[in-house]
């Protein structure tokens, strides 16, 4: 079985707040912790960046690209720098995610 510390979840996003929140509570009730979240915002204007800042969750990273590169785009992007921190294992999410997801890994 694969190391949770290896993976990388890929959140990515545009707009789309109410969503992102219940995705990262998502990832936030896996019960298998210690994997990175690495958020890519796709320069949203709907508040994220603020609400980014507020957030108190290990293993968050989080990127802004400057536009908005689309979904296929920030995934791209979020794989490249998955890359960059040295992860073994990326994790497309789509958020829609029950709690036990990151176990079956």
């Amino acid at each position: 079985m694969l190391d949770a510390r290896n993976v990388t979840a890929i959140v990515v996003t545009y707009n789309r707040l109410p969503l992102l929140k219940q995705c990262l509570a998502a990832l936030r009730a896996q019960t298998v912790q210690g994997f990175t979240v690495l958020l890519v915002d796709n320069a949203s204007t709907d508040g994220t960046a603020d609400y980014i800042k507020t957030l108190a969750m290990p293993g968050l990273v989080c990127r802004n690209p400057g536009e908005n590169l689309g979904g296929a785009g920030g995934f791209a992007y979020g794989i490249r720098a998955a890359a960059e921190l040295g992860c073994e294992a990326v994790w497309i999410t789509i958020c829609s995610l029950n709690s036990s997801y990151v176990s079956t890994l």
